[in-house]
């Protein structure tokens, strides 16, 4: 990601913050944000943040290529198993 982008990423996630103050913002908007950052572990307290809250992004977790960075994390596993749980 070039310097301008990086920018605007981080200006983005201070406007959520700012926004979150007012009225609920889903935590799907931050998780995209630090994981185009290439900020896992952030992008991950966001997924599970939204988990939490029973955010609707979480169904996409098994297919959505946007997790594809993820995948291997064991965070992410474990949470896969949380929300897809084995019979």
């Amino acid at each position: 990601m070039n310097a301008g982008r990086r920018l605007v990423s981080c200006q983005m996630l201070r406007d959520l913050d700012d926004r979150g103050r007012q009225c609920y913002v889903s935590p799907a908007l931050r998780m995209q944000l630090h994981l185009g950052l290439g900020e896992k572990d952030q992008a991950l307290d966001w997924l599970e943040k939204g988990y939490e809250e029973q955010d609707w992004y979480r169904w996409g977790l098994k297919v959505w290529p946007i997790f594809d960075p993820l995948r291997t994390e064991p965070r992410f596993q474990a949470l896969l198993k949380k929300v897809f749980p084995e019979p």
